[in-house]
């Protein structure tokens, strides 16, 4: 295959990578298995995206270190530049990552109404 064919093909394929597997549709699971099995290194990322979606279930902090402490381990390990590279930025910031074990909370509402005021701005 070429280059630009499975460029393409990835590009295509981004909506299934990104979106989590429990509400993927049957043609999405179709296509990312095809995507997975062409191509190792998006199969790791997107092994380890699933890894990373069940550390944020996780509520007690020091098991959530240590789940940290072994992605950015396999990260590290997979070799490929973008994940380590992600997996060395994020390290510094472990305490923070592991202490959504003890505060589940997210910013989403905040964006929410964020976007809000600006949509309102904007039609004013």
């Amino acid at each position: 295959m070429s280059e630009r064919f499975k460029y393409r093909q990835l590009k295509k394929a981004r909506w299934p990578l990104l979106t989590n597997q429990d509400h993927l549709q049957p043609s999405q699971k179709d296509a990312l298995d095809d995507i997975i099995s062409t191509h190792e290194a998006v199969a790791i990322c997107y092994a380890m995206k699933e890894e990373m979606i069940k550390l944020y279930a996780i509520t007690d902090y020091n098991e959530a270190v240590e789940g940290w402490k072994r992605w950015f381990k396999a990260a590290k390990e997979s070799e490929i530049p973008a994940l380590v590279r992600f997996a060395k930025l994020k390290e510094k910031r472990i305490d923070g990552l592991a202490n959504h074990a003890r505060y589940p909370i997210n910013t989403g509402r905040l964006e929410g109404y964020n976007n809000k005021i600006k949509v309102a701005k904007r039609r004013a």
